[in-house]
């Protein structure tokens, strides 16, 4: 293949088969072994030094503020499941009636002491859980910018006739 330059007695030298004869391949093979076996331990001796070196600490606190108190806890569940039982009365005694109820309703609860201890029909309550959640998705779900415009749109707009109707 080639010859050696300079040398008294010139040989052909096979350079394929030094690096890939079974004695050469394996010389090889076990180098990088010891290689990459003493440059993971020198890694690992550094890394151990400097553990020992600077000791790192973890102490975990947690301090409440006593006068801050937690609300209470909430559990959310889907409107249909929420709704269920009174979903059921609904679909019993729906129907065109449903608003001069309501109103009838209203109209019994004229002091505070009447809206805290009597009874609600069930038909209020359904209108007063659709208000609050509207008046919460208006505070909570939107940006704080847009809260005057959509307050705006829902006294003006008569796509939410509905829901005005029923805040009033």
């Amino acid at each position: 293949m080639g010859e050696i330059v300079g040398v008294m007695n010139p040989e052909k030298v096979d350079w394929r088969g030094i690096f890939c004869s079974n004695r050469w391949s394996n010389y090889i093979f076990w180098f990088l072994v010891l290689l990459f076996t003493a440059l993971t331990l020198r890694d690992l001796n550094e890394a151990v030094n400097d553990y020992l070196d600077n000791e790192t600490q973890t102490n975990m606190m947690m301090v409440f503020n006593e006068t801050m108190t937690f609300p209470n806890i909430t559990f959310c569940m889907g409107k249909e499941q929420a709704m269920l039982p009174i979903q059921e009365m609904v679909e019993k005694d729906g129907g065109e009636e449903w608003d001069v109820k309501v109103n009838a309703s209203l109209a019994r609860l004229n002091s505070t002491e009447d809206f805290l201890e009597k009874e609600w029909d069930f038909r209020l309550i359904r209108e007063a859980i659709e208000v609050i959640g509207t008046f919460y998705t208006y505070e909570r779900e939107l940006m704080l910018e847009r809260i005057p415009l959509n307050l705006l749109m829902l006294g003006k707009s008569s796509k939410t006739l509905v829901k005005r109707q029923m805040v009033q």
